[in-house]
């Protein structure tokens, strides 16, 4: 009995190490089939897009799928990538390559940088997401098929750069059905370096102008549109709710039209007034966005309740 017992459990984990020498063989293997092809990926991307791509190395998990380190979209030739993608994964299907599918489940970007810039034709990103988005599901002359039907985002870090402003991402989640219902929710960041010779910097200690939130947003895609049916603004212990609509938001300028709820905000809650201030009451604030990408017009009235400020000037003096 012992000795039956014994021989199963050596069977058991002679299985489970072959299982584990395969997909170790696999990984290996596939991960040199595509760095072998690389070049032609790399030329195939170029064509077909119309932009400069480039990649420093992609690997294969069986698990999280394609591992991708430093993939770069390049806007203009000329300069700094408009994308980045530092480390990402892109979870695939396996059996539909065979097929010539390539079904896209999930990608997860743990680090990315985005540089925004305003070209005449509009924002960079927004130009080559259009482009990108008309071209990427058509079959010839692409060897593949590309099928997202439910794709899921999810984000480590994200730096989206434009001129002295950054937006920072963090645990972001992207997802969308079938039936066009989107959501999305993340960890925002604002920051802003005011210019050293600008006059309020002598105010301040610090010239970085720094706010965080978060942000959830649910809505639904019908035809060219993005119907916001909610989107949370959320500080600690207050929420400013707004809906919206952003019109053909896959072209190069989709035009948006967003308003939020006249809310009520506490000026403790507005980290850039806590940089050489010390600032009591409430901000009653009525916002709406309104516009064109490249030409949005804010639409913002304001009225301070039961406010009062202490001002301690960068040499320590109290005023």
């Amino acid at each position: 009995m012992a000795s039956s017992l014994k021989s199963r459990r050596n069977f058991i984990i002679i299985i489970i190490l072959t299982f584990f020498l395969i997909t170790f063989l696999f990984q290996i293997i596939a991960s040199y089939a595509l760095n072998k092809l690389k070049p032609k990926i790399i030329k195939q991307l170029n064509d077909i897009f119309g932009y400069t791509f480039a990649l420093d190395n992609a690997s294969f998990n069986l698990i999280r799928g394609i591992h991708l380190k430093g993939f770069y979209i390049f806007y203009d030739r000329d300069d700094k990538p408009s994308v980045a993608l530092k480390d990402a994964y892109v979870s695939i299907e396996l059996i539909p390559v065979f097929f010539k599918k390539i079904v896209v489940r999930k990608i997860n970007m743990n680090e990315a940088s985005l540089l925004l810039k305003k070209d005449k034709g509009g924002f960079n990103l927004q130009i080559m997401f259009n482009d990108i988005y008309k071209k990427i599901f058509r079959i010839p002359p692409w060897p593949y098929q590309i099928i997202i039907s439910k794709p899921s985002v999810s984000t480590g870090s994200i730096n989206l750069i434009y001129d002295d402003m950054q937006l920072i991402l963090s645990r972001g989640r992207f997802s969308a059905n079938k039936a066009g219902r989107v959501k999305f929710a993340s960890d925002i960041k604002f920051i802003y370096q005011l210019p050293e010779k600008n006059y309020l910097s002598s105010f301040l200690k610090k010239r970085d102008i720094v706010q965080a939130l978060k942000c959830t947003m649910e809505g639904a895609i019908y035809n060219k549109d993005l119907n916001i049916d909610m989107i949370l603004l959320s500080l600690p212990k207050e929420q400013v709710i707004g809906i919206g609509t952003i019109k053909n938001f896959t072209e190069s300028q989709p035009y948006i039209n967003i308003s939020f709820i006249p809310s009520t905000i506490s000026l403790s809650n507005i980290a850039p007034l806590q940089n050489n201030f010390s600032a009591d009451g409430y901000l009653l604030f009525d916002l709406k966005f309104m516009g064109n990408l490249n030409n949005i017009k804010p639409a913002l009235t304001m009225r301070l309740d039961n406010c009062n400020f202490r001002y301690s000037a960068p040499n320590g003096k109290i005023f």
